[in-house]
């Protein structure tokens, strides 16, 4: 039989892990990015991506070089009416390899560092009755003070893993 100290602690701790878990939702929010870039040749490109994306995920296997520089994503979202009474998130998975996050305009933050999760408050940031829109700016131009500094590997751009409300 397990001491009495053990045991209690470890009940109340599990009641409190799945209660949290039971109000938390995830809303995958992947679908129907409008991004601009550019593309190796200075080109302008626009267009509808999903999440995960790469702007060059192509280029080095193409054997030429790839674009380094900054990339925009954009979305809209209506704050849901059960929102009024939580806190809500937006989660990046991960983003190459500097992200700054704005919502309907306003900077929320910056995030550097491309093979880490993140995550900003929208809580009294957004709107109820109305779009909402998110914006990402994306950079993996080369900087000194975002790692990896070199390597024999693409630092590919974009938001390439998922992202969540």
């Amino acid at each position: 039989m397990k001491p009495f100290y053990i045991v209690i602690p470890t009940f109340v701790l599990s009641f409190i892990v799945l209660f949290a878990n039971a109000q938390r939702q995830e809303i995958p929010f992947n679908k129907g990015w409008q991004f601009t870039g550019k593309a190796v040749s200075g080109k302008l490109v626009e267009k509808t991506v999903n999440v995960p994306h790469t702007w060059n995920a192509t280029d080095a296997q193409k054997g030429i070089s790839y674009y380094r520089g900054t990339g925009t994503y954009e979305k809209s979202f209506v704050a849901k009416d059960e929102w009024k009474e939580q806190r809500v998130f937006a989660r990046f998975n991960g983003v190459m390899s500097i992200a700054e996050v704005y919502l309907n305009g306003e900077l929320l933050g910056e995030h550097r560092g491309g093979y880490s999760a993140f995550i900003f408050e929208l809580t009294n940031k957004h709107r109820f009755g109305g779009e909402n829109h998110l914006k990402v700016v994306a950079s993996n131009e080369a900087t000194l003070d975002v790692l990896p500094l070199t390597g024999d590997f693409n630092l590919y751009g974009g938001m390439y893993r998922p992202v969540h409300l």
